[in-house]
């Protein structure tokens, strides 16, 4: 098991990523049955994102999730963080004390920093790293297994999009939403990916008064803990936007 949050392995890990078409359906693919028996030399690759919906049609390009898509290949989201959260920094991770605790839950060879990867940033900083584990897992123990014969099975834990929980909307020189905020924020990193605008609609819902009739009163108190977390922020389309195409670019850097 590799890393601690969620996303995709890029086109260099998954065969014929590069020439991978969308999907021809937006449409949810049928279940298929699993069969009884495996087939000899039977591998499994779970890979797992953090905090990312069902889309029904991407609005930008994903072309390893299309492929995922495609094959009849989901994703998920799975979070054991007991005893994987005694470090602040990465350097200063007890890793071998952590694959101990993984062992316990029956994963070998885990590699990770722990909880840490789950806060700001924490995507974009390591997720990269958890994908260079996962090639080099599969260019040794995993051609060894292939080699013998063994069947094996691989969690990759990517923490993308979770980043978009602790985006800062303020414009450059405003201080809005980072006036107090419990945990950390960051605006979207200086790089060409987070750079990329979205011509997509903002959820019709995103003005609707939290006592309109039916509203569960759960999303105010949801509300109130998100504003404690991460800051309030205004309601305005400019901050949706930022935080739209910050979660959009989210996806599309686990996804490459």
């Amino acid at each position: 098991m590799v890393g601690s949050g969620a996303a995709l392995l890029g086109a260099h890990l998954l065969p014929d990523l590069a020439n991978a078409q969308p999907a021809k359906s937006a449409s949810r693919p049928a279940v298929s049955v699993a069969p009884e028996r495996p087939p000899a030399g039977y591998n499994i690759l779970f890979i797992l994102v953090d905090q990312e919906h069902y889309f029904e049609k991407w609005p930008f390009p994903v072309p390893a999730r299309e492929w995922l898509k495609a094959n009849g290949i989901y994703q998920g989201k799975w979070h054991l963080s007991y005893n994987l959260d005694k470090a602040k920094h990465a350097d200063e991770a007890p890793m071998a004390e952590y694959r101990k605790t993984m062992e316990s839950y029956g994963f070998q060879d885990f590699f990770g920093f722990g909880d840490i990867t789950d806060t700001t940033l924490g995507g974009y900083d390591y997720d990269a790293t958890t994908s260079a584990f996962v090639e080099r897992w599969m260019r040794t123990k995993g051609l060894k297994l292939k080699e013998s014969g063994t069947p094996w099975y691989l969690a990759v834990n990517f923490v993308n999009p979770h980043d978009v929980m602790y985006v800062n909307s303020d414009m450059p020189g405003e201080t809005v939403q980072g006036r107090k905020s419990a945990m950390a924020i960051a605006r979207p990193p200086d790089d060409d990916i987070y750079a990329a605008k979205w011509d997509a609609p903002l959820p019709s819902t995103r003005s609707q008064p939290f006592d309109a009739p039916g509203r569960p009163p759960a999303h105010l108190i949801y509300q109130d803990v998100q504003d404690t977390l991460v800051g309030a922020w205004p309601d305005e389309d400019r901050r949706w936007r930022v935080l739209r195409d910050y979660y959009f670019n989210c996806i599309r850097d686990c996804d490459r």
